[in-house]
């Protein structure tokens, strides 16, 4: 297929937990993430959806309760 979208899409990586560092998206580019996940096909019908973000202390503390469930 000749399509650069889905050539990226084929090609990309997700990087390496330890990689994602500061600055987290900021508040415009979560909008626009945001925004684009609601576009795609639902042929689950599982809308509407629900998007929680965690922010500052509490993003630590979930990190840390997931990597728990994770070992």
């Amino acid at each position: 297929m000749a399509s650069p979208i889905i050539d990226f899409l084929l090609t990309r990586n997700s990087a390496p937990i330890p990689d994602l560092k500061e600055p987290a998206p900021s508040d415009a580019e979560i909008a626009t993430l945001i925004t684009a996940a609601t576009r795609v096909p639902d042929h689950g019908r599982l809308e509407p959806w629900r998007f929680i973000l965690y922010r500052g202390e509490a993003r630590v503390e979930i990190g840390k309760k997931l990597a728990a469930l994770a070992e």
